[in-house]
C-alpha cells in the first residue's frame, strides 16, 4: 500500500503559499504553443540560506499549449540531466505542448553543479533543489489554465532521480515518466562512469580523506534525500520507467533497484548505453507522450501516433 506523504516535518519547505513573478516574458511563439521565460522568487527555510545560489530566482522553461478559453490542461513539470541546460528536455516539452499538455521545465542553478566536499553539502543542495521545484508546481497549480489534478513529472537520468524524490515530497504530483534514473543514490555516486560524477566523487574521497568503503558508507548515511526512500510514497500506477541494460553512466542495475523500489511500475528497457539511447528519441518522444496522453485522458493531436513497445 501507498506509505503516507514523507514530508510531515516540512523537510522540503512549505508550498501552501504561491511565489511571486519576478519576470514573465514570450520567447517564441508557435501554432501549438507558447514557449515563455519565467523567473520566481523562491521562499528557502532559514537552514539553508547558506547554500549557494539557493535564494536565486526559480528560472523555468515554459510551454504553455494551445487550448480553448476557459479551459484547464494537464501540465508536466520536467527535470533536466545533470547541467544546466534544457538540453534533450525541450524536446520533450514541445512534443507534449504539441499534444494538448502544458510542459515546464524547471532549470538547474550552475552552483548546484560544483563538486561537493562533504556529504552535508550533497544533502542540503539536494533539499534545495526539491523546495525549489516543489514552489515551481504551486505557481503552476496555481494558474487558472492549469488543471490541479492533472500534474506530473518527466526527468532524464539526474532529471529522473530527482523526478522520483520530488513525486516522494509531493502528493500533487501523481503521473511520471522518468528516464535512465536510478539508485540508492550513495550506489549511483560510487559506481558510475559519467565524468562529472566521477570528478565529484575523487573531490569527496581527498576533502574526507575517505576510502571508497568509507565514503559509500558517508554517503549511505549522510544523504537522507533520496530515491529509494522516498520510492514508497510514490503511486507505481501512474508511473512510466525506461532504462538502458548497458547504462554505465547510472548503472543498469541501480535503475533496476529503483524500479522496485517504486513497486514494479510500467517499465521499458533499451539494448543501448545511457547516451545511445537516445538513438531512438522516436520512440522515446512517442512512448512517453502516450503515457501521458492515456493517463490525463486526452485525444491524440494529429502528428501524435502511439507508440508501441520496444520489447
Amino acid at each position: 500500500p501507498l506509505a503516507p506523504l514523507s514530508d510531515p516535518k516540512g523537510r522540503y519547505g512549505d508550498y501552501t503559499t504561491r511565489p511571486e513573478v519576478v519576470l514573465d516574458r514570450s520567447v517564441h511563439v508557435r501554432t501549438h504553443y507558447d514557449r515563455r521565460e519565467i523567473r520566481l522568487a523562491p521562499r528557502i527555510p532559514l537552514d539553508l540560506v547558506h547554500v549557494p545560489g539557493a535564494a536565486d530566482p526559480i528560472r523555468l522553461q515554459a510551454y504553455f499549449t494551445r487550448r480553448s478559453p476557459g479551459t484547464r490542461v494537464p501540465t508536466v513539470v520536467l527535470l533536466p540531466i545533470l547541467g544546466n541546460t534544457a538540453l534533450m528536455v525541450d524536446v520533450f516539452a514541445a512534443r507534449l505542448a504539441e499534444q494538448g499538455m502544458h510542459a515546464c521545465i524547471v532549470l538547474r542553478r550552475e552552483e548546484s553543479l560544483e563538486p561537493k566536499e562533504d556529504v552535508a553539502s550533497l544533502e542540503a543542495e539536494a533539499r534545495v533543489s526539491l523546495i525549489r521545484a516543489r514552489q515551481a508546481v504551486t505557481w503552476l497549480a496555481a494558474r487558472p489554465d492549469v488543471d490541479p489534478a492533472r500534474l506530473g513529472t518527466l526527468g532524464i537520468s539526474a532529471g529522473a532521480i530527482q523526478g522520483v524524490m520530488l513525486a516522494g515530497t509531493d502528493v500533487r504530483l501523481q503521473t511520471h515518466a522518468w528516464l535512465l534514473g536510478g539508485g540508492p543514490l550513495a550506489d549511483v555516486v560510487m559506481e558510475s562512469r559519467e565524468g562529472r560524477i566521477e570528478e565529484g566523487r575523487e573531490v569527496l574521497k581527498a576533502a574526507l580523506d575517505a576510502s571508497d568503503r568509507r565514503l559509500h558508507r558517508l554517503l549511505q548515511t549522510g544523504l537522507r534525500s533520496d530515491p529509494l526512500k522516498l520510492a514508497r510514497h510514490v503511486d507505481p500506477a501512474g508511473v512510466l520507467m525506461v532504462l538502458a541494460r548497458r547504462d554505465r553512466s547510472v548503472p543498469h542495475e541501480r535503475g533496476r533497484d529503483l524500479w522496485r523500489a517504486l513497486g514494479r511500475p510500467r517499465l521499458e528497457e533499451t539494448p543501448l548505453g545511457h547516451y545511445t539511447t537516445f538513438a531512438l528519441l522516436p520512440w522515446l518522444l512517442d512512448v512517453t507522450t502516450e503515457h501521458f496522453r492515456q493517463r490525463f485522458g486526452l485525444r491524440r493531436r494529429l502528428g501524435g501516433g502511439g507508440a508501441p513497445s520496444i520489447r
